[in-house]
């Protein structure tokens, strides 16, 4: 349960894991199934923009 509330369904995607005093379950997800980011693709945001039409 306090898994799938962090968005982890499967133990064999979790590569560390703690759990706390306070009993929250903080978790390190495996590289290969962390989500992806703008920063960690290294995508250009610098050049994105919206096409406007004018009719």
């Amino acid at each position: 349960m306090m898994l799938r509330e962090q968005a982890i369904f499967s133990v064999q995607d979790v590569q560390y894991a703690l759990l706390e005093i306070d009993g929250k379950l903080s978790v390190l997800p495996k590289t290969s199934e962390q989500v992806a980011t703008k920063q960690g693709v290294k995508a250009d945001i610098s050049q994105a923009y919206l096409q406007t039409f004018w009719i």
